[in-house]
């Protein structure tokens, strides 16, 4: 439970900083587009291959969550042709 936690609160405490520092007025409204766009296309992708290179993925559950997405993407499916 503690690495599930810390591989997440990085994230929430990255949205936390970009969301205060908008709000406090800390630069004008003109830079935040090209701040956004660089974070949401260089650097959360890379925060994410990172997080994914460095997994232990030998638990043995790929099985159970890879059956979960597909199962989920297959439901979603049939709801959405329904």
């Amino acid at each position: 439970m503690t690495a599930l936690i810390a591989g997440i609160l990085p994230v929430f405490l990255m949205i936390a900083l970009g969301y205060g520092l908008r709000k406090s007025g800390f630069l004008p409204d003109d830079a935040w587009r090209p701040i956004e766009k660089l974070s949401i296309n260089i650097f959360y992708p890379s925060f994410l291959i990172l997080a994914i290179w460095h997994a232990d993925l030998a638990g043995g559950g790929a099985t159970v969550a890879g059956a979960a997405a597909v199962g989920a993407t297959l439901i979603v499916a049939a709801a959405t042709l329904a």
